[in-house]
Formats: structure tokens, C-alpha cells, sequence
């Protein structure tokens, strides 16, 4: 996806709402935490912001930040733009937030921009801990959805096909589901989709629409290809299974380093390989539903890895116990 397309942003001042463009965050003198839906955008965001182009800024993930040294990831820049504050795993809320701004302490207390997905944010307790390190609130600003123009351009760049654009624009627009067209990662998938057929008309046919394309390897054509063998049943639960682990224990990816060396926020291949119908795991993260070099594979979209997580889950949450544990 070469384009970057022009977002709008909103936060609120004394209780006013105030409606701004992303080049506009580039001036801000206060500290910024930056909030979007999975897929909203937030990551592209930050690389903008952090891009050389921009030489006061400079880009990190929280768990960069974490693990390294924050003097030095903050150079000679004035503000840290800090990404994936809610793929720092954590035990409990708000450990995440204290142990970035442990780093920051280390750092010298740098101005920043620091992104988190709304669903993870606590605002409660994660602004109390940064006015007590920083002696202010920082400013909670959240991206906005794509409007019908910019999703059409988007998808324009993405099919190279501006007529196509407008036919799925119009398709979800007409059927009252817009809130498809604000999200960046799920117009990636519906782009895909309306490359080859018809298009859904609800979440649950797009997703298993998307999955249908997808679930085989990069290179499906070869001979005797692992996946095309297994079939795509085998694949999904093995997905399923992984994916589930992920989200629920806050990690990052999946890893053939046994435990005893493996990176911080990863989750051993071979452990996860022994949950129910997740035999297939290792050869199933060769789907191109996945991404990452092939001995760190994490899911390609979020949201296509909560959709495979939540339908292993349903498969095996089969007794009243089991369905009251996953809840819980």
C-alpha cells in the first residue's frame, strides 16, 4: 500500500472537542497518546510522524523502548514516537504504561506520542501514571475513521481500479454498514475480496470470504504443497488455536525458540503445537493469514487473527465451565 492518506484527528479541551489534521500533532508541545481501533491506521501514523522527513521526531515501539536504551533510540530528536503500547504483554492493567515510562525516567523524561488500541487503554489509571512522572496529563487524541472519499481512494490505490472503488463504496454505504469503510485493515481485506467476486453483505461473509482467499501458502502453486494437503479445516483450527493464544496472553508472535531463550512477548511454537487441533501449527503459519519471517510468525490482520481465535475458542469451549473460564 504505497499511499498515505490525510487523517483527521479528535480530542477534547475543557470539555470542547477540537477536530484536527495529522500534520497538526507535529506541533504539539504536550504529550500525546494517539487512539485507534485495531487496523485503524495508528502504525502507519506513527512511521509518518516518526519519518526522517520530520527531524524532532523519531519512531520506536513501546517494546523497543522497553528493552533498549531510550537516550539512544531518542538521539538527538526532541519527541519519542512511541507505537503498540497494547502488544507490550502485560500481567495486569496499567504494567505496560509503568514500564514505558520507567523507560522514558531512563530517557530523561522526553516529550512523546505514545499509540495504544482503544479497546486496551485504561484512561483511568494509565493518565493518573504519566501526570505523576510528567506532572500533566497528556492529551488523549484518537483517530478518526476514514470518511467515503478517503476509502475510496485508498481502495483506489489498492485495486488500481478507481471504478471498482466506488462500486464497493457504494455497496456498503447502501447497506448501512460505513463503519466497514473507516478502518484501513478491513478495506485491505475487502479490497481482496472484490478483486475476485462478489461482494459480502455482513462481517461474518467477509471474513470467511477473506479467509477462503487467503488460507493457503504464498507459493500455493508448487507440487505436493503442505497446505493444499492438510486441508483448509486442519489449517484454520491450527490458526485458530495460535492466534487465540496470542491474544489472550498479550503476545506478539509465535517462535521456534524453546522458552528458556525466546524473546520477550513471544510464545514457543512447540508449547502452543499441543493445544486441541493445533497439531498442524507449524506447518499451518506458512499461510499467507500469517506474516513475519518463518520462525516468528504472528497473524497478518488482527482482526482476521481475533476472528480464527474466537472460532477455535467456540469449538472447545464446549461445557458450561469451559464457556465461564474463557469469560472469565
Amino acid at each position: 500500500m504505497s499511499v498515505f492518506l490525510p487523517r483527521r484527528l479528535q480530542y477534547s479541551l475543557n470539555g470542547d472537542a477540537r477536530d484536527v489534521a495529522h500534520e497538526e500533532l507535529l506541533e504539539f508541545t504536550s504529550n500525546i497518546v494517539l487512539l485507534g481501533e485495531a487496523g485503524g491506521g495508528k502504525t502507519k501514523l506513527t512511521k509518518w510522524l516518526g519519518s526522517p522527513d520530520h527531524s524532532g521526531h523519531v519512531r520506536c515501539t513501546a517494546r523497543q523502548l522497553i528493552n533498549g536504551d531510550g537516550r539512544q533510540l531518542l538521539g538527538n530528536h526532541r519527541v519519542l514516537v512511541i507505537d503498540a503500547l497494547d502488544e507490550v504483554a502485560a500481567k495486569a492493567d496499567g504494567d505496560a504504561v509503568d514500564l514505558t515510562l520507567r523507560a522514558l525516567r531512563d530517557a530523561g523524561y522526553p516529550q512523546f506520542i505514545l499509540s495504544c488500541r482503544l479497546s486496551e487503554w485504561r484512561a483511568a489509571t494509565m493518565v493518573e501514571a504519566i501526570r505523576e512522572q510528567y506532572g500533566d496529563a497528556p492529551l488523549q487524541v484518537e483517530l478518526r475513521p476514514l470518511d467515503a472519499e478517503q476509502a475510496t481512494a485508498f481502495l483506489t490505490d489498492w485495486l488500481d481500479d478507481s471504478a471498482r472503488a466506488e462500486v464497493v463504496v457504494d455497496h456498503f454505504l447502501e447497506r448501512n454498514l460505513g463503519e466497514w469503510l473507516g478502518n484501513p485493515q478491513t478495506l485491505l481485506m475487502l479490497g481482496d475480496v472484490a478483486r475476485l467476486g462478489p461482494l459480502p453483505h455482513t462481517t461474518k461473509a467477509l471474513f470467511e470470504t477473506y479467509v477462503n482467499l487467503a488460507w493457503l501458502e504464498h507459493n500455493d502453486q508448487r507440487p505436493n504443497a503442505p497446505l493444499q494437503a492438510l486441508g483448509k479445516t486442519a489449517v484454520l483450527d491450527s490458526l485458530g488455536a495460535g492466534f487465540a493464544a496470542l491474544i489472550l496472553t498479550g503476545s506478539t508472535a509465535l517462535s521456534d525458540q524453546p522458552r528458556h531463550t525466546i524473546d520477550e512477548g513471544d510464545l514457543p511454537k512447540a508449547e502452543v503445537s499441543a493445544l486441541p487441533d493445533a497439531t498442524n501449527l507449524v506447518a499451518a503459519l506458512s499461510s499467507r493469514l500469517c506474516v513475519g519471517p518463518q520462525e516468528r510468525r504472528t497473524f497478518q490482520h488482527k482482526r482476521i487473527g481475533e476472528y480464527l481465535g474466537a472460532r477455535w475458542l467456540a469449538k472447545h469451549a464446549d461445557t458450561p465451565a469451559k464457556r465461564q473460564a474463557v469469560l472469565g
